[in-house]
């Protein structure tokens, strides 16, 4: 079963036992806080060396998800839908991204290839990254 990571915790994604073009997403997370310069770097493991990375910033009542990049591993990487949701503590489920500025988005990454996604906010310090479709490149 395909897992993503964030940092070194596991926080599990169904991307092995369903079908490849599942909405599915991480299951919640919280990145760590960028507080001063230089900003930590989050990095989600897509599998086959495939990986998002960002910072995380609070900005007010809001949090900004900033250089999102994502690296194609070893067999591509095929995303459709990529989006960081608020997933508040006391919630069940994540929030939808009222701005979901990649809601158009579908990447098909030969091996190696870099891309970047368009920065959003979110409602929440927990968040997940959601889908709606992950595989390798096609």
């Amino acid at each position: 079963m395909r897992s993503l990571l964030l940092i070194a915790s596991v926080i599990g994604c169904d991307g092995g036992s369903s079908s490849p073009d599942a909405t599915t997403n991480s299951g919640p997370f919280s990145p760590q806080l960028c507080t001063a310069d230089p900003c930590p770097v989050n990095t989600i493991d897509l599998g086959n060396g495939s990986k998002l990375t960002f910072t995380f910033q609070a900005d007010g009542t809001v949090f900004d998800v900033n250089s999102p990049k994502l690296a194609a591993g070893s067999t591509g990487l095929y995303l459709a839908h990529p989006r960081f949701e608020a997933w508040p503590e006391s919630a069940g489920s994540p929030s939808p991204n009222p701005s979901d500025p990649n809601a158009t988005t579908i990447l098909n990454l030969a091996a190696s290839e870099m891309t970047i996604l368009t920065p959003t906010t979110v409602s929440a310090p927990r968040m997940t990254l959601a889908f709606d479709a992950i595989g390798p490149h096609r």
